[in-house]
C-alpha cells in the first residue's frame, strides 16, 4: 500500500534559502507494510522509511538515515539539533536511552524476530501525526563494527548514513575523560603478574604505572570489582574524574599496545575503507565536528539537503542563534518543553594547553599516517570534491595539501 501525504509548510517553521535544495516536487511516498509476518524472515530487506501499520491505525516506521559514528564526536549534539526539526525523531535504546546499538551484537544475533524487534525501538504514530515523519537511529559505534555495517545493509535498503568526524588527538581525550568518569581505568602501582590469562595475551606482568581499561582489557573485566579478584587491593588504584593530562598522555604514548584498542576509534581511513565496500558513497554523508561548531547552521542545511526535506527555521529555537546554543528537549507525553540550558561540549585544545610541543607532536605521530590515508581515500572517493571540508585544523595539524 502507497500513501502519499501533503506537504506540511508553515510559514513561521519553514524557510525558503538559496543553499536549502528540497522542493515539494522532490517529495518520496510513504510506504506501508500491514502484515508482521515478513518482519520475522530475516532474508527479506526492507526499503529504509517503511512504515509498518499496528492496529487502531498506528504504525512504527524503520529508519530513513543513521548517524554511525564516531564516538565522542558530537553525534548526541547532532541529534538533539536533528530532532528539533519537526519531520525527524529518534529511535530510543534500552531505558529510554538515545543510542539504540541494536546491529553488530547480541541484540541482533539473539533476536528471532529481527525487523520486528528493531522496529520496536522507535515510536509509534497516527495516520494523522505520521505526516512525513522521518525516524533515524543515533549509534556511533556502527562506524567500528563491519558485522553491524552488513547486517544494516543485509535489512535496509536504501538507507542513508551520515559520519560525523573529530579531529583525532581531542577525540581521544575526550573518549579518555568519558572512561575516566565511569570509573574504567585502573593504574598498577607494582610490577604484578596477570591471573587472568588468555592465548592472546602479549604479556605476563605488567610494569608499575600501566593503566589500563578494564572494559577492554585482554583479561575480560567487566568491572571494577572483577579486578579486586585478580589482584590484590594494594596492586592499583582507580583513576578518579577528571584524569590527568599525564595520566592520558601515558596511556598513548607510553603504552601504545594497552590503549590501541581506543586509539583506533580514531583511525577514519580504515573505517571508510570497510564503509565504501558496502555502501554506495553517494549515500554517506560525512561531516566534521569543527565545521559543526563553527557553523552548526550551515552544517543542518547540509543534512536537511541530503535528506532531501524541507528546511527548518532553526533559529526558532536556538536558545543563541549567533553563539549556535541549541536548547534542551524534554517530552512530555505530547508536549515538548524547551529549556534554555545548553552542554558546553566545545572541541577545543583547551583540555590540553598544558601539553608540551614535543608531547603534541608525538600525539599528532599516532595519527597522521591514517588522517593522511583518508584524506587519499575522500579525494578519490569524491573526485577532489569541495564536499571533503576537511578542518583547517586538521589540515594544519596533519600537513594536509590545501
Amino acid at each position: 500500500m502507497i500513501v502519499e501525504y501533503e506537504s506540511l509548510f508553515y510559514q513561521e517553521k519553514w524557510i525558503s534559502a538559496n543553499n536549502c535544495t528540497y522542493t515539494k516536487s522532490n517529495e518520496s511516498k510513504l510506504r506501508l507494510i500491514n502484515s508482521t509476518q515478513l518482519l520475522c524472515n530475516s532474508n527479506v530487506s526492507i526499503d529504509a522509511g517503511t512504515c509498518l501499520s499496528f492496529k487502531k491505525k498506528e504504525m512504527k516506521c524503520f529508519p530513513s538515515f543513521m548517524i554511525i559514528g564516531a564516538m565522542k564526536s558530537g553525534t548526541g549534539e547532532l541529534m538533539k539539533w536533528l530532532n528539533m526539526h519537526p519531520m525527524l525523531v529518534s529511535g530510543k535504546g534500552k531505558d529510554n536511552s538515545n543510542e539504540i546499538h541494536y546491529f553488530g551484537g547480541d541484540k541482533y544475533s539473539k533476536s528471532v524476530c529481527k525487523h520486528k524487534d528493531y522496529i520496536m525501538h522507535f515510536p509509534t504514530f497516527n495516520s494523522i501525526e505520521n505526516k512525513k515523519i522521518i525516524t533515524f537511529d543515533k549509534s556511533p559505534d556502527y562506524i567500528r563494527n563491519v558485522d553491524s555495517l552488513i547486517q544494516i545493509k543485509e535489512m535496509i535498503t536504501n538507507i542513508k548514513l551520515i559520519l560525523i568526524l573529530r579531529h583525532p588527538v581531542t577525540r581521544a581525550f575526550s573518549g579518555f575523560q568519558h572512561n575516566c568518569r565511569h570509573h574504567r581505568y585502573i593504574k598498577i602501582k607494582k610490577y604484578v603478574p596477570l591471573l587472568k590469562e588468555t592465548n592472546t595475551m602479549s604479556r605476563t606482568f605488567l610494569p608499575k604505572g600501566s593503566i589500563i581499561n578494564i572494559k577492554s582489557f585482554f583479561f575480560n573485566m567487566s568491572d571494577v570489582n572483577d579486578v579486586h579478584h585478580s589482584m590484590n587491593q594494594d596492586d592499583f588504584m582507580v583513576l578518579q574524574y577528571p584524569c590527568s593530562i599525564d595520566d592520558f598522555l601515558s596511556y598513548y604514548l607510553n603504552n601504545y599496545d594497552l590503549g590501541l584498542n581506543e586509539m583506533s576509534i580514531g583511525f577514519y581511513d580504515l573505517q571508510l575503507k570497510q564503509l565504501f565496500k558496502l555502501f554506495n558513497p553517494k549515500k554517506v554523508l560525512i561531516l566534521y565536528q569543527e565545521n559543526m561548531w563553527n557553523d552548526t547552521f550551515y552544517t543542518l542545511r547540509k543534512i536537511e539537503n541530503f535528506l532531501d526535506i524541507p528546511c527548518y527555521n532553526y533559529n526558532r529555537v536556538s536558545i543563541r542563534p549567533d553563539l549556535n546554543l541549541p536548547p534542551v528537549r524534554i517530552e512530555a507525553g505530547r508536549k515538548i518543553i524547551l529549556f534554555t540550558q545548553t552542554s558546553n561540549k566545545v572541541p577545543r585544545y583547551s583540555s590540553l594547553v598544558s601539553v608540551s610541543n614535543n608531547q603534541k607532536k608525538m600525539l599528532l605521530h599516532l595519527y597522521r599516517e591514517r588522517v593522511l590515508s583518508m584524506y587519499t581515500l575522500l579525494k578519490k572517493i569524491y573526485n577532489g570534491s569541495s564536499d571533503i571540508s576537511i578542518p583547517n585544523t586538521w589540515r594544519y595539524d596533519f600537513s594536509i595539501p590545501v
